[in-house]
Order: C-alpha cells, then sequence, then structure tokens
C-alpha cells in the first residue's frame, strides 16, 4: 500500500460567493505508478467517482484524502452542479476554469463555476404533436451528454 495525502479546493460563483452542495469528481490523470510496483501495479485512477464523490460544504470547500502520496500528483475533475454550466466534461473541464494541473494538497486553490439557465419546452413533431419520451441533446454531440 502506497501512502495517501488529502487534496481540495473551493468552488466559486463568478461573483467570487461560495457554491455549496456541488458535485465534484476527481481522478488520476496520466498514469502514476507505485514507486516500489514491479510495473504491473497500478493506481485505480477514480479518487471520487459516482456516489463516493465529494461535496461542497457551505463555504464551498471539498477534499478527498486518498490521493497518491507522489511528488508531482495531476487531479482531473469535473464539478457539477444543478444552478451552473459544466463548460467541458473530462480531463479538459479544469483547463477552461482556468488552471492546467491541480496540485493543491493544501486546498489553496478555487474554481469558478459559471451560472446557468433552466430551459423548458416541448418537443413537437411537424405537425405540432407532442412527443412523447423524447430524447433532448445538448449540443452537436449526442454521445457525450
Amino acid at each position: 500500500m502506497a501512502p495517501a495525502t488529502t487534496a481540495g479546493s473551493r468552488v466559486l460563483n463568478k461573483a467570487g460567493k461560495p457554491v455549496a452542495g456541488a458535485k465534484v469528481q476527481v481522478c488520476l490523470a496520466g498514469d502514476p505508478r507505485p514507486a516500489k510496483g514491479d510495473g504491473r501495479v497500478r493506481f485505480d485512477d477514480w479518487l471520487a467517482w459516482g456516489t463516493d464523490s465529494a461535496m461542497t460544504d457551505a463555504e464551498g470547500r471539498w477534499h478527498i484524502d486518498n490521493v497518491p502520496a507522489l511528488p508531482k500528483v495531476e487531479l482531473s475533475i469535473l464539478v457539477t452542479h444543478p444552478d451552473y454550466v459544466i463548460e467541458q466534461r473530462g480531463t479538459n473541464a479544469i483547463k477552461k476554469a482556468g488552471a492546467a494541473t491541480l496540485t493543491f494538497p493544501d486546498g489553496s486553490s478555487a474554481l469558478t463555476l459559471k451560472s446557468g439557465v433552466i430551459v423548458r419546452g416541448q418537443v413537437v413533431d411537424p405537425d405540432g404533436k407532442s412527443i412523447k419520451d423524447a430524447v433532448v441533446v445538448v449540443g452537436d454531440d449526442p454521445y457525450s451528454g
């Protein structure tokens, strides 16, 4: 077993106010390997995912305690909240937020989310009849969301 360390940051809105209740999913970027491994052993990439995701508190802070204690570990995160926009999913999401690499075990970094809007509508066929159970795709790629 390799030693672990803590990583975390704050999630803020454009006004610099904390975002409480944001879901933070974290995975290892790259393919770091344990220092004393024989090359066949690797770390689990998914550090906080799905039901094990970190959540921000009232101050917008989140943290996880299972980050491999390596000299230079890179994390990829995805922050979601129903009131805010996700510009891009996966490893590039953090780059869109203004930082290419997350190496902040002290929790001093902050990510800023853009406010979103609620869109409501009705899906109809060419004759104006409602389409029951229609699937609405956001964006140009129906396979990404």
